[in-house]
């Protein structure tokens, strides 16, 4: 557990808000790559931490939310990962000093997971465990994963955290109740929080009153701290630079309402600046946080979190299955699925194909050791699991798994 980590989950804390609007306001370009004026510009990234801190921040974000491989590749400075990470990682930790704590800003990849795309889990871990590793070297204990919209891609940067490390939590953006992906907050708090994140929460979207029916959602399952950083409100274009609709007072008025439905890090995103955070802590001065209440064990389909039904219906899966075929003999339910006589690969391909049709969770069983690790892994969402041997308990522990009896 890092120092953040340990803070909220006893006292609220008042986060940072936007580095790309503030950093626009100083000449940042539309279509520039914002993460290497960590580099170019050290001594305006500087300053943006500190206006933060002056303002009431408890803890603030480095300047490196699209600093990993895939994303710089296309401003040709994927080669410069590693430089541009250490340089981040660096003014913030000068800046907070003693009197604030600092999480690793990281966003999404420019890709699109499987089975939408060809984004594999395997390969997005490997990109993000690079951009970790530069940022765990520079002195970062904590990576706030954010903005993210898929929450398979949530579960590939988690997994890279599991292996690097880092202590992590995790936000993720809604429009009306779901992510891009379509996922629920109550699947996506079930899910990262299996996979090990700290605290999980939701950023960016709309203003904060587009945030709160996610947030409550989440803590109705959660039983761990919660993140809010919601924008100013909509943008409008003027000219040629984006104007957001909210002010810091308007923006405040929904803090108290945050905390109390389980928020315990709480600051802005796109159109915030230092008098937003300023605000904020004017706000919750004083505010004590409710207690975190415990939560019962869920398992999770992207769209749907739920109990394990006392009987499972049972089906079983070979080479050669067609998911709709195995939809329809599921029912409306959770099921357990038995792999037999199929490959990891192949297997891996059925449960994704199987998550995009299939609305309710499921529960795994395999013989083979290397598709009961696959279909783990793979899965978007948290599954239940029927391990056989040590080994596939520990793949259910690694990939957060629940794991039950037949």
């Amino acid at each position: 557990m890092s120092r953040l980590t340990d803070r909220i989950e006893k006292e609220i804390v008042i986060y940072d808000g936007s580095k790309g609007s503030v950093l626009m306001a100083h000449g940042l370009m539309s279509g520039e790559d914002a993460d290497i004026w960590c580099v170019d510009h050290p001594d305006v990234v500087r300053k943006l931490h500190e206006d933060y801190i002056k303002a009431g921040s408890g803890a603030i974000q480095t300047n490196t939310f699209m600093a990993n491989e895939m994303s710089l590749k296309e401003y040709g400075l994927s080669e410069r990962t590693e430089e541009i990470n250490r340089a981040g990682a660096r003014l913030a930790l000068e800046a907070a000093g003693d009197k604030a704590d600092v999480a690793a800003s990281v966003g999404p990849l420019p890709k699109l997971m499987r089975p939408y795309g060809d984004l594999s889990v395997r390969d997005a871990v490997k990109v993000y465990e690079r951009q970790l590793r530069a940022l765990m070297s520079a002195g970062i204990e904590t990576v706030h994963f954010e903005t993210f919209t898929d929450l398979a891609m949530m579960r590939a940067a988690l997994i890279a955290a599991r292996n690097t490390g880092i202590t992590a939590i995790a936000t993720l953006s809604f429009d009306q109740g779901r992510t891009l992906a379509g996922n629920t907050p109550e699947a996506c708090a079930v899910t990262l929080k299996a996979l090990g994140a700290r605290a999980v929460g939701a950023n960016c979207s709309g203003g904060p009153d587009s945030l709160m029916d996610p947030i409550k959602r989440m803590n109705s399952v959660a039983g761990i701290p919660l993140i809010v950083k919601p924008n100013a409100g909509l943008p409008r274009k003027e000219g040629d630079r984006l104007v957001y609709s909210m002010g810091p007072e308007d923006f405040r008025k929904d803090a108290v309402g945050f905390i109390n439905n389980g928020v315990r890090l709480i600051g802005g995103c796109c159109g915030t600046d230092a008098a937003f955070i300023k605000a904020l802590s004017e706000e919750l001065g004083g505010i004590t946080a409710p207690a975190i209440e415990e939560k019962e064990e869920l398992i999770a389909s992207p769209y749907k979190a739920g109990r394990v039904p006392d009987e499972l219906l049972s089906v079983n899966v070979t080479g050669g299955d067609d998911p709709y075929d195995v939809m329809d003999e599921a029912g409306d339910e959770a099921v357990l699925l038995c792999f037999s006589d199929i490959g990891p690969e192949e297997a891996s391909s059925f449960m994704l194909d199987l998550s995009v049709i299939y609305k309710d969770p499921v529960v795994i069983k395999a013989a083979d050791d290397k598709v009961f690790e696959a279909v783990l892994r793979d899965y978007p969402g948290r599954a239940g699991a029927v391990p056989v041997n040590a080994g596939q308990e520990k793949a259910a522990a690694e990939f957060g798994a629940l794991v039950v009896s037949e």
